[in-house]
């Protein structure tokens, strides 16, 4: 074998290995997914504020929650597009892990949500509410996972179930890190 053969071989190889490095490198990044607006909003280890809401009276949310998973708390508007578009994303996780619990507060009057909400056959536990600002809410629509004790993990606009897999993941992340 000559030696400029083996020499271009071996620098063959070694290309074949730089590439191959790259593509997976690459594929980490794509898979490396942060939330907006996760730096803002309530901050993580901070009690929620969970008001003394009728809608809620039927499972206890927040401290002292059944749940052994947590809670996910969401954050729509009846004006929202894009909220539209998220109800049977919820409505789906919800049906696939039974092991959360889960509100919705909703920017809209009781009719107007109701209306909205009909197709999902009570699937959300739903308060309408006048204001976001008590939960620092910086857009919609908008997820908070809290721990068992009614703790901010961790928070983010979402859209779709990739989404709050994420801010569940990060949230358990961040309840080690608090514990």
């Amino acid at each position: 074998m000559s030696p400029f053969f083996a020499a271009s071989y071996v620098l063959l190889w070694l290309v074949v290995f730089l590439l191959a490095y790259i593509v997976l490198a690459m594929a980490k990044r794509i898979y490396r997914i942060s939330l907006p607006a996760s730096d803002r909003g309530i901050q993580v280890g901070v009690s929620f504020p969970f008001p003394n809401m009728k809608a809620f009276q039927r499972r206890r949310l927040g401290a002292g929650s059944v749940s052994s998973g947590g809670t996910l708390v969401f954050f729509t508007a009846s004006d929202c597009d894009a909220c539209k578009r998220v109800y049977p994303v919820i409505d789906q996780f919800q049906r696939a892990n039974a092991n959360y619990d889960y509100a919705l507060f909703m920017v809209a009057s009781e009719e107007e949500g109701a209306s909205i909400l009909e197709p999902y056959a009570n699937a959300f536990e739903a308060a309408f509410v006048d204001d976001l600002a008590p939960f620092e809410v910086p857009g919609v629509p908008f997820a908070y996972y809290l721990s068992a004790e009614g703790k901010v993990l961790s928070k983010g606009i979402f859209h779709e179930a990739l989404h709050i897999n994420h801010l569940i993941a990060t949230g358990k992340k961040a309840n080690r890190k608090l514990a």
